[in-house]
């Protein structure tokens, strides 16, 4: 049961009905009458961390109504060194291609990590027929960022250091008010977890042989880092992107940002109303 708890404690996006029968799925062979009172008693302490987890969100996240777009080009023109991502729905969530991928084809998140993993392998079986230079793929980032060129789902969520590349990806195929999220990377470089203050950006670099496997692959650690591979490819350099990378794929990123220590907000979120939008022509 505490195993089970402890799942739920880390993965608090999970749907309540998931988060109920999560302690279920551990072997414990329990009668009906205890598994009432167990997922009564279930829905109350979930619901406690939910609230916890969200005064915390609350703390990391500054949500920005704007009455205009001229409101927005003023903002964005203040946050030197920030990086942006626009979405055409401002309830979506910060989660990967990947994510949204395994959401909805597998449903059991212990089986990402092995999903993840296997479609890594298979690109790197075969993709090195259409390279000049096959070295690509021994580099984790570098094979990750190729795989996302080619339109393959991954863990990497692209950002760009222009908002207005942001707002343009946010009105496309608008769907009710929009937003364009902004991350605090000067802050974020200095931040660092508060399970584990020693795995600040530094330590996790995905540029690092082995870092990838150590830190990424297993799912568990509940890290953000953010950044370039050694080279670029035309799409990173055509929307001047830099890549924002979670530890783990079904929480998503501004949950992971609410586990982190800063003195500052690392993540604003700018909501676009859709009769402002209305305005504004492609």
């Amino acid at each position: 049961l505490s195993r089970g708890l402890g799942d739920v404690y880390k993965r608090q996006n999970l749907r309540m009905s998931e988060m109920i029968s999560c302690p279920l799925r551990i072997g414990v062979a329990l009668r009906p009458e205890t598994e009432n009172l167990l997922a009564c008693f279930l829905h109350v302490y979930i619901s406690k961390i939910v609230r916890r987890f969200r005064m915390l969100s609350d703390q990391t996240i500054q949500h920005v109504k704007l009455s205009s777009w001229a409101d927005f080009a003023q903002a964005a023109d203040q946050l030197e060194g920030w990086v942006f991502r626009g979405q055409p729905n401002e309830d979506w969530p910060l989660v990967s291609s990947l994510t949204r991928h395994l959401a909805r084809y597998c449903p059991d998140t212990t089986l990402w990590p092995l999903r993840e993993e296997r479609a890594i392998r298979v690109f790197r079986r075969k993709a090195h027929v259409y390279l000049q230079d096959g070295s690509v793929l021994e580099d984790d980032l570098r094979c990750l960022a190729l795989m996302q060129h080619h339109g393959a789902p991954t863990r990497l969520v692209d950002f760009t250091k222009s908002p207005f590349v942001a707002a343009f990806f946010a009105l496309w195929h608008l769907q009710g008010d929009a937003a364009v999220f902004a991350l605090n990377t000067p802050a974020l470089w200095k931040a660092a977890p508060r399970f584990d203050p020693s795995l600040h950006r530094d330590v996790i670099d995905l540029r690092k042989p082995g870092n990838y496997q150590r830190y990424f692959a297993n799912n568990n650690h509940g890290l953000v880092w953010f950044g370039e591979p050694n080279q670029m490819d035309a799409r990173l350099v055509a929307q001047s992107g830099i890549l924002v990378v979670p530890g783990m794929l079904d929480v998503p990123l501004e949950t992971l940002l609410a586990g982190y220590d800063s003195d500052e907000p690392l993540l604003r979120k700018f909501i676009l109303p859709a009769q402002v939008l209305s305005l504004i022509h492609i």
